[in-house]
């Protein structure tokens, strides 16, 4: 079993706390007590369904500059 801290988003807020998964399954979610701020946002991957370039780059000319930019800001995928 494998886990992760950080912050995550519950109820409409940000709160600390983990989530336990195994074989690629999620087992569990649960709240921490404490603070948190320090710790990481945990979130699934964003997709982006339209864009026309992203961090300088065009898609037509650097598909993958594009896609290196875009998954420093939590894309996982796009549609160019």
């Amino acid at each position: 079993m494998s886990e992760l801290h950080g912050r995550l988003l519950l109820e409409g807020e940000l709160v600390p706390g983990r989530i336990r998964f195994a074989e690629g399954r999620i087992l569990s979610v649960e709240r921490e007590a404490g603070g948190g701020d320090e710790l990481p946002v945990i979130a699934p991957g964003l997709v982006d369904m339209h864009l026309h370039g992203f961090g300088g780059h065009d898609p037509l000319i650097n598909l993958q500059g594009m896609a290196s930019a875009l998954v420093t800001h939590g894309t996982t995928a796009f549609q160019p």
